[in-house]
């Protein structure tokens, strides 16, 4: 039987197998706010970034859009080749939600962060 402290753990293991991590997180979620698709995302991570397993795209998809992981497992659906049971339109269809919640987020903790300024 598998705990959460397991899933934590493999999931560590995962994301430390990713070179650059922290600023592979960074880059996500700036080509998010920048209004990029969850393809496009997915595309650039597996071409300029190297990271070909499904797992580990799901770990950066879980933690640089601060989201669950039942959320972006449809990612292993899908492939960069167009071979698989989901395409680019299908996963932006189920991704793109993710994206605009992590937006908004950001959008509302930087409103937030200016009104205590003023």
């Amino acid at each position: 039987m598998a705990f959460v402290g397991d899933a934590n753990l493999i999931m560590g293991e995962i994301t430390d197998s990713i070179e650059d991590y922290e600023a592979i997180l960074t880059e996500v979620g700036r080509m998010a706010i920048d209004g990029c698709l969850p393809s496009t995302i997915l595309k650039y991570l597996i071409e300029n970034r190297g990271i070909s397993g499904k797992a580990q795209l799901m770990a950066v998809f879980r933690n640089g859009f601060e989201t669950n992981l039942g959320s972006v497992t449809c990612i292993g659906g899908w492939w960069i080749d167009g071979n698989s049971e989901l395409d680019d339109s299908q996963i932006d269809d189920l991704l793109k939600p993710v994206l605009d919640g992590f937006i908004n987020q950001k959008k509302l903790t930087s409103h937030c962060s200016r009104k205590s300024v003023e």
